[in-house]
């Protein structure tokens, strides 16, 4: 994932994510990254508040203008069919290797151990 569209990313979550236990705001410091591969990224947010955790899972596509017909012709059924398009290509990419919620939170725990080490994570 391009960096800039990472810290995007974070801004976003930073600007617009409220805890859903108490609504508070959170910060980059309250934001851990908990996973990332390819377009997809898993980051664990913690309320300094309430000490509520919640992960949320993101996909960043990036569109190729060039290729979209809708810039040079506007109409609402061509727009429909280019989403539609962008749609069908982002789950042939998903569909292909899924990310389980089980993994994530599995790798949440190994990436808090102190003690973790690279090859931990890649054995059975």
């Amino acid at each position: 994932m391009n960096y800039n569209v990472f810290k995007s990313l974070v801004d976003v979550l930073v600007k617009t994510y409220k805890c859903p236990n108490c609504s508070a705001e959170v910060n980059e410091n309250s934001i851990d990254i908990v996973g990332a591969a390819g377009t997809t990224i898993n980051v664990d947010i913690s309320c300094s508040s309430c000490k509520q955790h919640s992960i949320i899972k993101a996909e960043a596509t990036q569109i190729n203008a060039n290729m979209m017909d809708f810039w040079a012709n506007p109409d609402i059924e061509t727009i429909k069919k280019s989403l539609s398009n962008l749609l069908v290509n982002r789950n042939r990419v998903v569909n292909e290797n899924p990310i389980k919620d089980a993994d994530i939170v599995s790798l949440n725990k190994d990436f808090k151990n102190p003690e973790l080490r690279v090859e931990d994570l890649f054995g059975e």
